[in-house]
């Protein structure tokens, strides 16, 4: 049961993360997915690299992500969710 619930949360997440940073997102992986769980809230962080395009603007690279979830009626909904770009040491 708890696995399950846990990659519902996940899948969840990186589908929320997907739509509202890469609308026009051409590839996306995912790595350091932690999962934690408080109650009726869940918090996500993990980083994705993209290659990926918004606004007609390249957005490809790496970010790390949060995503934050609350249990309401029975259901996970999406309250926050936040991306940083990672240095490409450059």
């Amino acid at each position: 049961m708890k696995k399950t619930l846990l990659s519902l949360v996940v899948t969840t997440a990186v589908g929320f993360t997907l739509c509202v940073a890469t609308p026009e997102a051409e590839s996306i992986s995912f790595e350091e997915i932690r999962v934690r769980l408080y109650k009726k809230t869940a918090v996500i962080t993990g980083v994705a690299t993209m290659k990926a395009t918004y606004k007609q603007q390249d957005i490809s690279g790496k970010y790390r992500f949060l995503d934050v979830f609350t249990r309401h009626k029975g259901a996970w909904k999406a309250v926050a969710t936040q991306l940083t770009a990672v240095a490409s040491g450059k």
